[in-house]
């Protein structure tokens, strides 16, 4: 894998392997609610103007996601990636991974968790 940085700030590192068509995305600290959604929301316009397919998000560093945030993720973040053939994980503990999500399932075009 060649990663490229894409960019970094105070909250996040993005970088990508355009050949694979990957992103790895490291929250560095907490986020505030809106911090965590600015941030968020670069990594995804990244992501679908590059055409992106594969992530991964390390969250080590992050603490906690407010309920709000969750709720905005699955009602404005999710849909962008439903229609096209996506995988993303996130890592939250020490070589831990919490789960993968792909976007659309093969079976009736419904998402589920692959593992």
């Amino acid at each position: 894998m060649n990663l490229t940085l894409v960019f970094s700030n105070e909250y996040i590192k993005l970088e990508v392997d355009q050949e694979l068509r990957f992103l790895q995305t490291t929250w560095l600290r907490q986020p505030t609610s809106s911090q965590f959604r600015e941030q968020l929301q670069q990594v995804v316009d990244y992501a679908l103007a590059n055409n992106i397919n594969k992530a991964l998000f390390n969250v080590r560093q992050r603490a906690y996601l407010e309920m709000a945030d969750q709720n905005w993720l699955t009602r404005e973040i999710v849909p962008l990636f439903a229609q096209k053939k996506s995988a993303l994980c996130l890592c939250n503990q020490s070589n831990y991974f919490c789960g993968i999500r792909c976007f659309p399932d093969s079976i009736g075009g419904r998402n589920k968790p692959t593992g």
